[in-house]
Parts: C-alpha cells; structure tokens; sequence
C-alpha cells in the first residue's frame, strides 16, 4: 500500500462518486475503481458499498478513511519539513520531455519552480515517451512531460494532467468521423487504417 492509494480512497469516500474522484485526482475512471478495488483486496475488507444511487462507506471504510486522513495529514507535514531542508541542495532536478511540451508548457513552470526554489538546479533530458518510463524506473530521470500516458503506468506512477491541448483533425467531409467528437486513444487503438492528418 502507498500514499497514493490512501489519497485515492480519501477522495472517493469524499465524492462518493469514482467519476467525480476521478476528475480531481486526473486519472481515468477504471483505473480509481481498480486501484480502489485492489485496497479492499489487500485489506480484506469492504470499503464501499456500490448502490444503484451512488456510493456508502461501510463501518469499516469510516473507520479507515479516519486513519488514511491522519496519515495524510502526518505526511504532508514531513514533506514540507524535508522540504524545508533540501532547500539548500545542489543536487539536481532531473526532467525528461520532448520539444513540444517543452515549448507549450515547461516554460513558464519552471520558472514559477525556480522563483520558489532558487537553490534546486535543473537539468533537462530530452527523450521519447518510453525512454522517459524506463530513465523514471531506474531513476535517471525524477518527472517525466509525456502525452496520453497510458493507463497502465497509473498504477505505477504518480500521473497528473498538467495541461489540456486542442487537436484538429483534418479529414475529407465524406469520412465517417467528419463533424464527431474524436478520442485519439480511440484512434491509436483503432485497426482500421484511415488516411487522415491530426495536426496541433
């Protein structure tokens, strides 16, 4: 168990509602339901009691979500005491990214990061998306930028969506899809093969 998955089940006893939770942590709505899913599993217990009208703690979920709140709590006091004490260190920031989210986003971040912590030294790597996950994993790299993660690495990481960025799509008026909503993770999983352009 991590403190993830207490800040999780924290936010879904708060919402009673996985998609409501879902929407304030940014991650998908299957991805919560299972991770919350997985808890109960590991606790042995129950935690929610899923009704045609939305959610219930059961006994044992109030009892849990008082404990989750506390450590929380003591948590985010030691990190802002470790904080507090790292301020002064040399050792670096390391972010992965590529040169798009790079120019649209990082930018002025950073530099709202830098004005807050003058002493933390920045150092960037660029590299593809699935370079980034690994250089994460063996500890190159402490945050990667990277678009449309997939879901899998909720449950491995800590994924937060940082910025929203507008695509156009361009296709012929006769195409099926002219004029509807488009997913692109519904594109990318879609074997069908279309010639159409997706340009930002």
């Amino acid at each position: 168990m991590e403190l993830r998955h207490l800040k999780y089940f924290v936010t879904v006893a708060e919402e009673l509602s996985f998609s409501r939770a879902a929407g304030r942590l940014y991650i998908s709505q299957p991805a919560l339901s299972r991770q919350i899913k997985n808890l109960e599993d590991e606790l042995g217990v129950v935690l929610f009691l899923r009704q045609s009208d939305g959610l219930k703690l059961t006994e044992a979920g109030k009892i849990f979500l008082e404990q989750a709140k506390d450590i929380l709590q003591r948590s985010d006091v030691a990190v802002q005491t470790i904080k507090a004490y790292s301020i002064n260190t040399d050792e670096p920031l390391v972010i992965g990214y590529i040169p798009t989210i790079l120019q649209s986003f990082l930018g002025e971040n950073l530099h709202k990061f830098s004005l807050t912590y003058p002493q933390v030294p920045i150092r960037f790597q660029e590299m593809p998306p699935s370079e980034q996950v690994r250089a994460l994993r063996n500890g190159a790299i402490d945050i990667a930028f990277i678009s449309n993660p997939p879901d899998e690495l909720e449950e491995e990481f800590v994924v937060k969506c940082v910025k929203q960025v507008l695509i156009d799509a361009l296709l012929p008026d006769t195409h099926r899809l002219a004029n509807q909503p488009i997913s692109i993770k519904e594109r990318v999983r879609d074997t069908t093969s279309d010639k159409s352009v997706l340009s930002p």
